[in-house]
């Protein structure tokens, strides 16, 4: 909602959740280690997660 109000509206657009979900999300996170070791960092997680889901 604070993303909705700085670009002054006073209702979220789904491209508003699109435009704060990394930074607010990334963070909590932990990374993750893949099958084969390498470790998945939380920000590439949540972009993964982001790009599957039609807006």
């Amino acid at each position: 909602r604070a993303w909705a109000a700085l670009e002054g509206r006073d209702h979220v657009l789904p491209e508003d959740v699109q435009a704060v979900l990394v930074p607010v999300c990334a963070h909590r996170l932990r990374p993750l280690k893949a099958a084969h070791g390498v470790a998945l960092a939380s920000r590439d997680l949540v972009l993964q997660l982001q790009q599957s889901v039609p807006v």
